[in-house]
């Protein structure tokens, strides 16, 4: 690998590390970069700690998943997008910029498009490389989505119109464009509160959310937002609260969601219980406490099966009591 980051070159050479601990910590860095060729030598030596197998053992099965996914991806190239050459797709591997928009274009076409919103960090747990050939294998465009201003996404996406408004208007644009007729949203943290909310405003089909923020309120008190909300270029101020459970009670149709996190995270834990919506279906990871959940389904396998249950899922429309018609 030429020109790694410098958090991935820093994991290179600290996988070499006399002290074991370290080697483990620069081997989930390795690992979310899906660098699993480097890593798994590192982690089979490390097996044999008794302090730290545990957490070896699910790195080991995360990199079983990924070899398989890299496998996969290579033998089906989705790409129908010029724009993604392999110089643009060895950029996002070694963890450079794609500005703020990035649309891996299904060469032969589908009716599926899945929005992904990183979060905050401008990450989703592993890299965006990695996160892009898994959800390559499947029948969907896919659009990355990133907030430069750290805003939640409610000053919207700078290349895709600027404002909130202008987003969900160019994200509609851009599913007509492609022949998208079903829209799923993906979204970790910070992101999962935007993938939410965008995905009501565009009567998505479903959203899978990773640990979602599902308030921002403290945030609105302690000044990280504007006490108002955030404005568009109209000047007018988007619904407030910003509350998810304020904004699904006013829906009339709320697309399916799957909010993923750990068990015994209290603060994770509180976040998805705040939604009680009949739209909302709450998967808690049994066991575990971090934040970082979506390293964990990576690690067991789950994924795939998610983003499959996420595809055969309804909107609710609350008009009626009844889910829409597909």
């Amino acid at each position: 690998m030429t020109n790694p980051t410098p958090r991935l070159a820093s994991a290179l050479k600290k996988a070499g590390s006399d002290d074991p601990r370290t080697r483990l910590a620069a081997c989930r860095t390795l690992v979310a970069h899906g660098a699993i060729n480097t890593a798994e030598p590192v982690l089979q030596g490390l097996a044999g700690d008794e302090a730290l197998a545990e957490d070896t053992a699910v790195l080991l099965s995360a990199c079983r998943y990924i070899r398989r996914v890299l496998k996969e991806a290579e033998m089906t190239d989705n790409s129908g997008n010029p724009a993604l050459s392999e110089a643009a797709e060895r950029d996002i591997l070694l963890g450079e910029s794609f500005d703020d928009f990035y649309l891996l274009k299904r060469a032969e076409g589908s009716a599926n498009l899945i929005i992904v919103f990183t979060g905050m960090a401008h990450s989703f747990g592993v890299s965006l490389a990695l996160l892009l050939r898994i959800l390559k294998r499947f029948d969907s465009h896919v659009i990355f989505l990133q907030d430069a201003h750290k805003q939640y996404y409610f000053n919207g996406v700078a290349g895709l119109g600027g404002t909130y408004a202008g987003t969900l208007d160019a994200l509609r644009h851009r599913a007509a464009e492609i022949g998208a007729s079903n829209i799923w949203c993906l979204g970790q943290s910070g992101g999962g509160y935007a993938a939410i909310q965008f995905a009501t405003d565009l009567q998505a089909r479903g959203v899978l959310a990773f640990v979602p923020a599902t308030t921002l309120q403290p945030l609105q008190e302690d000044g990280t937002l504007p006490a108002d909300g955030p404005d568009n270029e109209t000047g007018t101020a988007l619904p407030g609260p910003l509350d998810l459970a304020v904004q699904l009670a006013r829906a009339e149709v709320v697309p399916h969601i799957s909010i993923v996190f750990g068990a015994l995270s209290e603060q994770d834990s509180t976040q998805a219980k705040r939604l009680t919506h009949p739209a909302v279906e709450r998967i808690p990871i049994e066991g575990f406490a971090d934040h970082a959940v979506f390293a964990k389904v990576v690690a067991d396998h789950r994924l795939d099966d998610m983003i499959r249950h996420l595809f055969a899922s309804q909107p609710h429309d609350t008009r009626a009591g009844r889910q829409p018609n597909p």
